[in-house]
């Protein structure tokens, strides 16, 4: 303690200051280390759930782009998919393309309801006190005319024998509902909903995979 004391006495003022500059710039230093210490670290840990986050993001695009290419594939072979699960993995222009696409199919279903109703319902004479049905008669002439590429004199011959067996009935039995049905009308309805509902099909998927297209361009970027 003695010696201690003897040591502390015999220092000079200028050799406590500079020991107490030595002090301050170790404790700089070390402060210096532990900031850049923590940084490095809060990088890695930066950098660490940014990837977390990354890897959650792609997970979830695979998950999307999975339940999408499920639709387009049910359409193409169904026209029809949940119309809830469409709105919500598709944006609004897509929506709408499907909503066509149900509207064509509702007129090729109403026209094809016509048919059976025209062909239930409709009896002719058939010269001995009885009634038969025309149809055959009306469905032979029709395929006649798609061999022959509809020409006109036989087109014509074709309408005057539909317009002879036109019948008026009404499916409810309400007088309102009454309504004429003509053989040729029937067909060239159903077959221009089945040709616009083909293309509406089309167009929809068409439409759809370049959404998935776009929607996994930065997926595949990355």
């Amino acid at each position: 303690m003695e010696q201690l004391n003897l040591i502390l006495a015999t220092c000079t003022k200028e050799s406590v200051d500079c020991i107490s500059l030595v002090i301050d710039i170790l404790s700089t230093i070390a402060t210096v280390v532990a900031v850049i210490v923590a940084i490095v670290a809060n990088r890695k840990a930066t950098q660490s759930i940014k990837y977390s986050l990354k890897m959650q993001e792609q997970s979830k695009s695979v998950d999307l782009f999975d339940k999408r290419i499920a639709i387009i594939e049910e359409i193409k072979s169904n026209y029809t998919t949940s119309r809830l699960h469409l709105d919500l993995l598709f944006d609004e222009d897509i929506s709408k393309e499907y909503a066509n696409l149900l509207d064509c199919l509702t007129s090729l279903t109403q026209a094809k309801d016509d048919l059976d109703v025209y062909c239930d319902n409709l009896d002719a004479a058939d010269g001995e006190g009885g009634f038969v049905s025309p149809v055959d008669e009306l469905e032979n002439a029709f395929e006649m005319l798609e061999k022959l590429e509809f020409p006109p004199d036989e087109v014509s011959a074709f309408e005057e024998l539909c317009r002879n067996h036109e019948i008026t009935f009404s499916v409810s039995g309400k007088k309102e509902d009454v309504k004429v049905y003509n053989y040729k009308d029937i067909i060239d309805a159903i077959n221009y909903a089945q040709d616009k509902l083909g293309k509406q099909r089309k167009k929809l998927v068409k439409d759809m995979q370049e959404f998935v297209k776009k929607s996994i361009s930065s997926l595949v970027d990355d």
